[in-house]
């Protein structure tokens, strides 16, 4: 647990949770809540491609992608294919998209870059307990 930041999120209530009106479990609810959707980084590969589904698909794109756009096809042999670049997704999309509409692929592969998690791990405070909660609003006391 990362005191600072979630003395940082008390005292600053970015998203306007309340948090000085709630008691110390809520507030710990409230932050350990999965309730936020951030981007991360997706460096898509052909390892990730089998994985997410499975070899006969994974080969299915490869083959469509190398077809398409051979620069790409050797970014992803590479594993240096980072979906969160707009051009990159627009290009895979694209090839993705017309190879496999019936595995929804082009939507699954978007949302390998999302994922959602609580604000306590969006901010880097890790799990917040209530306790977490009284010593950083005893620290923040302090301060004032």
């Amino acid at each position: 647990m990362n005191i600072e930041q979630l003395k940082t999120e008390l005292r600053n209530d970015p998203l306007a949770r309340g948090y000085a009106g709630m008691t110390v479990q809520q507030v710990a609810d409230s932050l350990n809540a999965v309730d936020r959707q951030i981007t991360r980084d997706a460096l898509l590969s052909i390892e990730s491609l089998v994985q997410r589904f499975g070899f006969a698909m994974a080969k299915k794109l490869w083959q469509a992608i190398e077809a398409a756009d051979p620069f790409l096809a050797k970014m992803l042999d590479r594993g240096v294919v980072n979906l969160n670049d707009p051009d990159v997704a627009v290009a895979v999309n694209a090839i993705v998209g017309d190879a496999a509409k019936e595995a929804s692929a082009a939507s699954t592969l978007v949302g390998l870059t999302a994922v959602v998690v609580s604000r306590a791990d969006e901010i880097g405070a890790g799990y917040v307990n209530w306790q977490d909660v009284t010593f950083a609003r005893n620290l923040l006391a302090k301060e004032i």
